[in-house]
């Protein structure tokens, strides 16, 4: 039965995931369509996607995938992303990577930010299912800081 399991699944989720970011990594809000497209065609057309935590209704699809990262650039820049664990599930489609991320939000670094996603894949190797786990404090606090800063004084 598990020799089923892992040729129904992806070649290597994690490979998928590691292109996935490499499509994430140069993008700008002055990107162009065809750079927003790349990233989403990882992305199944009917995908639940969870960038903001579970709690947090999902985007779908690829329209959804480039909607959030598009507003997601009005304050973020990817600098890097540093895997520190990685696992596979027994069937092998779905993939769990814990992250110590840099940022910068707002202009301002944020190191060792430390991330958990879980991704789910499709026969194609096509983004299905993404659920982010994070703390999103230290981004809060900044953009707190940032948008009193620009307040003007009373």
């Amino acid at each position: 039965m598990y020799d089923t399991y892992v040729n129904m699944a992806p070649k290597d989720p994690h490979a998928i995931l590691d292109a996935f970011w490499a499509a994430i990594h140069p993008l700008k809000p002055t990107s162009s369509d065809a750079e927003f497209e790349k990233y989403a065609s990882f992305v199944h057309p009917e995908a639940k996607l969870y960038f903001q935590g579970p709690t947090k209704p999902p985007f779908i699809g690829r329209q959804g995938a480039i909607e959030s990262i598009k507003s997601l650039l009005t304050f973020w820049e990817h600098v890097e992303r540093r895997v520190v664990a990685r696992t596979v599930s027994a069937d092998g489609k779905t993939a769990m990577t814990e992250m110590d991320s840099h940022l910068i939000i707002m202009g301002e670094p944020v190191e060792h930010f430390p991330e958990l996603e879980v991704a789910e894949f499709d026969d194609d190797g096509l983004v299905v299912g993404y659920r982010l786990y994070c703390d999103p404090q230290p981004i809060m606090d900044i953009i707190v800081a940032k948008t009193a800063a620009q307040q003007p004084a009373t």
